[in-house]
């Protein structure tokens, strides 16, 4: 007898930290999926936005600040995975490890070759979608082909480019739409504010305390 095939989002973020604008994502997508799977990011793939805070970090601040949304919503170790997998194959081969590049379309081919009897729907903003379509990213077709690709649209944001047959585009509710964050900013603010009241409506309480304790990002009190 045959069982219903699983349907889990995939939503990959640096979440360095994460803040409001992750948590309405994950909370959205997670009633459209069965499941809901948060992949914070190893090691990415563009070098002028490796400067993360450490991976153990970011993924404490994830479960604390994102698993809150939905009890179908998990914090992933799979970059993790996926890119040991590749440096242990490229060294094997003499590359050395600071060469070994590893991109959404290697994630999705090591979960559809792991997960066969998982449906996977990646979940991405406009701007990424659209640096997708233009060819920006390792094996840009590829990537389309291989799993559904939702689409985040504003209100306001730019316009989308023509959607590829595997694409839907979802809008949340603005009454849901937190303002645009800047990881950016909230990292400046820990490093460089005494003040630290904006934060708290743009950061869950647990990942702003987390922070403090660990005096990750130049915080200092």
């Amino acid at each position: 007898m045959s069982t219903a095939r699983r349907k889990v989002g995939l939503f990959g973020s640096s979440v360095n930290p994460p803040h409001v604008g992750h948590a309405a994502v994950v909370k959205f997508f997670s009633e459209k999926v069965d499941e809901l799977w948060v992949l914070p990011v190893y090691k990415h793939i563009y070098d002028s936005k490796q400067n993360l805070a450490g991976y153990e970090e970011r993924i404490e601040m994830a479960r604390l600040g994102l698993e809150s949304q939905g009890k179908n919503i998990k914090v992933t170790r799979i970059e993790e995975e996926v890119v040991l997998k590749h440096i242990k194959e490229a060294e094997a081969q003499g590359i050395p490890a600071a060469q070994v590049r590893v991109g959404t379309f290697d994630v999705l081919t090591h979960l559809k070759a792991k997960h066969p009897d998982i449906d996977f729907a990646f979940i991405l903003g406009g701007d990424t979608y659209s640096d997708l379509r233009a060819g920006k990213w390792k094996n840009s077709d590829a990537v389309q082909s291989m799993v559904s690709l939702y689409v985040i649209s504003r209100p306001g944001g730019p316009e989308l480019p023509a959607l590829g047959p595997t694409a839907t585009v979802f809008e949340i509710p603005p009454k849901d739409v937190p303002p645009v964050v800047s990881s950016t900013l909230i990292r400046e603010t820990l490093r460089d504010s005494k003040d630290l009241s904006p934060l708290s409506s743009i950061l869950d309480p647990r990942v702003l305390k987390y922070i403090q304790d660990n005096k990750l990002y130049g915080y200092s009190p």
